[in-house]
């Protein structure tokens, strides 16, 4: 379902609106699934709802956490991926920048 490469990506760093913020031990590694997208340790779950491809190249997804709606903008570049997260009517955004864990 998802067009990001499966598997596990280590969290290098979390930006909230445009500024970069410390990350936790509870931010630490994003899994990807078919069906589902999961910040760990922290065990947050994002089902993937749909996905597709932008017109300028990003890829894009509507995910759901405990009953709230996500978009999802993200770009692999080899073994690195930027991850954009928005929620509707909130302006807050938040930007992680991955590697993949091999």
């Amino acid at each position: 379902m998802s067009s990001i490469p499966k598997g596990f990506w280590d969290i290098e760093s979390v930006i909230i609106n445009q500024r970069t913020v410390l990350n936790d031990d509870s931010i630490r590694c994003l899994e990807i699934h078919d069906d589902e997208w999961v910040i760990q340790p922290a065990r947050q779950r994002f089902r993937v709802r749909q996905t597709s491809t932008k017109s300028n190249g990003l890829m894009s997804a509507v995910l759901e956490s405990k009953g709230k709606v996500y978009f999802a903008d993200f770009k692999v570049n080899g073994s690195n991926l930027v991850l954009t997260m928005s929620r509707p009517n909130v302006k807050e955004v938040v930007t992680f920048e991955c590697v993949a864990i091999t």
